[in-house]
C-alpha cells in the first residue's frame, strides 16, 4: 500500500511528520523509508533485507549505502550491531518506526540527528549482500546550521522522548524550546 505525499519546500522529517496519521492507518509490522536521493541497484531486494533483519533480530536495518556520510554505512564488515543506520534507505521494525515516528513529530525538519537518538534503544545492521547509492544530492548545504542545531536537540531530548509517549513527545520539544 502506498500513499503519496507531495510536499514543495518541505524537509523529508517535516513530511513525515505530517504524513504520520495518514502512516499509522496501515498497521504494517514493518516500514521502509526511501530518500529521494537515493538510487537502487540491481543489488537490492526487500525480501533479503527482511530475511536478514528477522535472522539477525535487528530493529533496523539498512543495505549498504555508497556514497553515504559513514563509512560503517558503504563498508561491509559484518558486525553487529554498528553504531547506527544513517536514514537512506531503511527498514524500521514496527516499535522501531513508532519510535522514529515520535522522533520526526517531537523535532520534524532537516532529519539529522533521529537515527542516533534510536541507536540508544535499538539494534541496527547494514546488510551486505545488498546495496543501494546516495545520489550525493546536497542542495540542503544552507541548512547545515539548522540541521546541526535539530541534531543537539534530538541529543538532548533523545532520552525524554523514548521514555515519553507519543502525546508527550511534542511537550518535549517545546520545552526544550524555552529560553
Amino acid at each position: 500500500r502506498c500513499a503519496v505525499f507531495i510536499r514543495k519546500n518541505t524537509l523529508w522529517a517535516e513530511i513525515i511528520s505530517k504524513a504520520a496519521p495518514t502512516i499509522m492507518e496501515y498497521s504494517c509490522n514493518a516500514h521502509m523509508l526511501m530518500l529521494d536521493d537515493v538510487a537502487v541497484t540491481s543489488s537490492f531486494d526487500v525480501k533479503r533485507l527482511q530475511t536478514y533483519a528477522a535472522a539477525a533480530d535487528l530493529a533496523i536495518a539498512s543495505p549498504l549505502v555508497h556514497n553515504a556520510t559513514f563509512r560503517h554505512m558503504q563498508q561491509c564488515h559484518w558486525w553487529l550491531p554498528v553504531p547506527f543506520i544513517e536514514t537512506y534507505m531503511t527498514l524500521f521494525s514496527k516499535e522501531a518506526w513508532d519510535m522514529f515516528l515520535r522522533l520526526v513529530q517531537a523535532v520534524p525538519g532537516v532529519g539529522w540527528g533521529h537515527d542516533q537518538c534510536l541507536a540508544k534503544k535499538f539494534r541496527f545492521g547494514v546488510h551486505c549482500d545488498s546495496a543501494v547509492h546516495h545520489t550525493g544530492h546536497r542542495s540542503l548545504r544552507s541548512m547545515h546550521s539548522r540541521a546541526t542545531a535539530e541534531d543537539h536537540l534530538i541529543q538532548s531530548l533523545c532520552s525524554t522522548i523514548i521514555l515519553r509517549g507519543r502525546d508527550n513527545a511534542r511537550n518535549a520539544w517545546v520545552d526544550a524550546m524555552r529560553p
